[in-house]
């Protein structure tokens, strides 16, 4: 049975609304109709969001961990929005993925990590999770949102080998 990191703090706010940040992104089930949004203001230096995920056990192999996130800007047209999504343990980077002009449709995305990429988490207590929005073009300010984020690992080690059967 695979184990879940949810969001549980916030750890860098900058201007995103509305905090606490982490309380809409932590649901079992997604929901699209709580979210949190970036500044609209393209210029604006506070652009960044962090999250930092529940601690897990460490998981019996280092194949299977997935991170799920959603998407999407505030409405269509306007200025391009780019966001790069990053897993970190504490300021280290695990891996980023970055998507380039998203729409304003929700979008899941599911990122597998390679067991090289899961193998460098060493403290599956400090995960985060970061969005990076960047913006170019003209037009309307528009501002990207985020609803949901689970990171799945699988089952925590024994740590003696042993295989519980049902009777």
């Amino acid at each position: 049975m695979p184990q879940y990191a949810r969001p549980c703090n916030d750890v860098t706010v900058g201007s995103w609304t509305t905090t606490p940040l982490w309380q809409k992104l932590d649901e079992t089930v997604r929901d699209d109709g709580d979210y949190i949004s970036s500044p609209t203001n393209p210029t604006t230096p506070t652009n960044n969001c962090e999250i930092k995920l529940s601690t897990v056990s460490t998981p019996s192999n280092r194949l299977n961990h997935i991170l799920k996130y959603t998407y999407r800007k505030s409405a269509s047209a306007g200025r391009t929005i780019n966001v790069t999504v990053k897993l970190l343990q504490g300021s280290t980077l695990i891996k980023s993925w970055t998507h380039t002009n998203i729409s304003e449709v929700w979008t899941q995305e599911t990122q597998t990590l390679t067991e090289e990429e899961a193998n460098q988490i060493t403290n599956y207590g400090d995960l985060r999770v970061r969005y990076e929005p960047s913006y170019s073009g003209t037009g309307s300010s528009r501002s990207c949102q985020w609803s949901w984020c689970v990171f799945e690992v699988p089952k925590a080690s024994t740590g003696m080998g042993l295989t519980v059967i049902p009777l």
